[in-house]
């Protein structure tokens, strides 16, 4: 299908809704009752059990009695784009809608910690982790925190500074960060995580940069700075970023690389230091290069296409539409890209006169995972259309649409 960028946005809105923004994740299979539970008492079990439930061509879950949720991360990505569109002038109901998400979020806040995090609701077991329900963790609190900060920008209501001034202190004093001096500065993904995690390393160091950009605490910003600085210095010859140090870590993947790409790019906009401009340049021509096939999808890592996944997909799109605030030519990859995902991928569910439709998760070589999910696909794939299309009309940065002011929300030093 051709792609009617206004109206693929409008017809995933319409989905969302009426789902009332909840479904299945990849990783709630350790979320099933009795007697399924018992696999949670093995590790090895549990990812074997994990990935069955995830990777299952039909959904069994529902057999197991795991049920959909709605997640802080979709609530984050849908107050953005929802921020997005009201800065864009599209939706007259979009600021409405963005203080209904960002309640909501504030609502999902984990008690307990020095600063406000937020949390899967569901225990899940990876190569890395081992995490119980409700845990905190720096990425879903980096991507919170983010839309708390666009709020702010927009309205410059103190509130949202506070909460997401208040993320800088539980990333600094309940996760932690190693202190590798002259090569920078790493943070914790969970509580004693020891995992050297490169994207998230890049996405923390950006935000504690914009943060203090509005705070006015050069020490932060100094701190967020050499969290960038390790993620330059580690960054491989060729201009790409593996996942994470060491040999279990050792793979080059599409959205991982546009979380660091858009980190630096952030950085790059902010700060325009010369070490950060030419880690960018090498990372990107790495990307262009290496990531996308003749015919414009995104590969899941550089070796291969498959699979063909929303939220890969998704971060191509929204990498792209932020390159355009370097350079408007990238505007053009963006709209065949997006062209080539939403044949591969989008599924219209409804025409008429309220047209709805969603995202497949993933297209392997020789199956297909129709099941949409909201956290893993839909919200951050509305939150890329929505980039794609204020890259169409040339919208800055929210930051660099309201001044940056000092003193605001200062709580304390880091």
């Amino acid at each position: 299908m051709h792609v009617d960028l206004v109206s693929l946005e409008t017809e995933l809105r319409c989905w969302l809704d009426e789902v009332g923004y909840a479904s299945w994740d990849p990783y709630d299979g350790l979320s099933c009752g009795a007697p399924w539970s018992i696999m949670r008492r093995s590790r090895l079990a549990a990812r074997a059990w994990t990935q069955f439930i995830k990777s299952s061509p039909i959904n069994v879950r529902p057999l197991f009695g795991i049920r959909p949720r709605v997640l802080s991360k979709s609530l984050s990505d849908l107050a953005s784009a929802a921020l997005l569109r009201h800065r864009l002038e599209i939706d007259p109901q979009a600021l409405s809608a963005a203080h209904q998400f960002l309640e909501r979020l504030r609502t999902e806040v984990r008690p307990g910690f020095s600063g406000a995090c937020w949390a899967l609701a569901t225990p899940y077991v990876t190569r890395y982790i081992d995490s119980g329900p409700n845990e905190p963790n720096l990425f879903w609190t980096l991507n919170a925190a983010v839309s708390f900060l666009e709020a702010y920008e927009l309205e410059g209501r103190a509130a949202d500074l506070e909460l997401a001034r208040s993320s800088v202190d539980f990333i600094v004093r309940d996760l932690g960060f190693v202190d590798e001096g002259d090569n920078g500065v790493w943070f914790r993904y969970f509580t004693g995580h020891d995992a050297v995690v490169y994207n998230v390393a890049a996405l923390t160091g950006a935000l504690l940069e914009r943060v203090a950009r509005h705070t006015g605490e050069r020490n932060l910003e100094a701190l967020g700075g050499r969290a960038l600085r390790f993620v330059l210095r580690h960054q491989n010859a060729d201009g790409s970023w593996y996942y994470a140090r060491g040999s279990q870590g050792r793979w080059v993947d599409g959205f991982h690389t546009g979380y660091v790409l858009e980190a630096l790019l952030q950085s790059a906009r902010v700060h325009d230091r010369d070490e950060v401009r030419r880690g960018l340049q090498r990372g990107v021509e790495f990307y262009l290069q290496n990531m996308f096939t003749p015919e414009h999808l995104p590969r899941y890592t550089a070796d291969s296409l498959y699979p063909i996944e929303v939220q890969n997909c998704a971060q191509a799109i929204q990498t792209l539409a932020k390159l355009c605030w370097l350079d408007r030519a990238f505007l053009t990859r963006a709209e065949d890209v997006t062209q080539a995902v939403v044949d591969s991928l989008y599924r219209r569910v409804r025409s008429g006169e309220r047209p709805a439709g969603y995202f497949l998760t993933s297209r392997g070589r020789w199956f297909r995972n129709a099941l949409p999910m909201v956290r893993w696909g839909e919200a951050p794939m509305l939150l890329a259309l929505t980039y794609l299309l204020a890259a169409r009309h040339g919208l800055p940065p929210s930051w660099e649409q309201t001044p940056a002011r000092s003193g605001d929300a200062r709580a304390g030093t880091s």
